[in-house]
């Protein structure tokens, strides 16, 4: 490897294949280097070659690894494992994915499903989800509070919607329908497995 004093861009200087923007790396960290770098921008990791005369001459296009996450942190923000059950967090997380990457569709139908996987775990047989959200809201003391049975009802009916084509464009889930649904699923998590998370301090 080279050394030098003063560290020297190598060119020609890589692009990143997921969001195009520069990456100003040196030639004394990658000279001859194969493998990943993780963009500075967007934090999509890809992999690079650099060789030849030199060992700084880019070999090949770069080739996207992983895709970043897209997600909100707000929509996870109180949620963590184990304090939610690893499932339901995984499922919840790939809805907010969903959302990031422009999948309102997906992001509903998930969430639907978190809701109702979640009222089984709190012992509510297995049912259409509203008719969980009712069994959940009568009993004693109830699971939900009326805020939180309003918010699960919307919610399971957009992922109702989504997973069904509709013939009227009208009644399409939107962008900010898959928001409403996030957060309130994400509220429905908090009543269930973490109440404290929901004080304002």
């Amino acid at each position: 490897m080279k050394s030098t004093d003063k560290l020297e861009p190598i060119m020609p200087f890589p692009i990143c294949p997921n969001c195009g923007s520069q990456q100003i790396i040196d030639s004394d960290t990658y000279y001859r280097y194969k493998g990943d770098i993780v963009c500075n921008h967007c934090k999509c990791r890809y992999y690079v070659e650099f060789g030849g005369y030199g060992g700084d001459i880019l070999l090949s296009p770069p080739k996207i690894l992983e895709m970043p996450d897209k997600i909100d942190p707000k929509l996870l923000e109180g949620l963590t494992v184990p304090i939610i059950p690893k499932e339901l967090y995984s499922v919840y997380k790939d809805a907010a994915k969903c959302f990031g990457f422009g999948v309102p569709k997906g992001a509903t139908v998930l969430c639907r499903y978190v809701i109702q996987l979640a009222l089984k775990l709190k012992g509510i047989p297995d049912n259409p989800p509203e008719k969980m959200v009712d069994i959940a809201g009568s009993k004693t003391p109830p699971l939900l509070s009326p805020l939180a049975i309003k918010q699960c009802k919307a919610a399971t009916f957009m992922g109702g919607k989504a997973g069904h084509p509709q013939a009227n464009w009208v009644e399409n889930v939107t962008p900010d329908d898959a928001h409403q649904s996030l957060l309130a699923t994400k509220r429905v998590l908090l009543e269930l497995f973490y109440p404290e998370g929901l004080r304002n301090d």
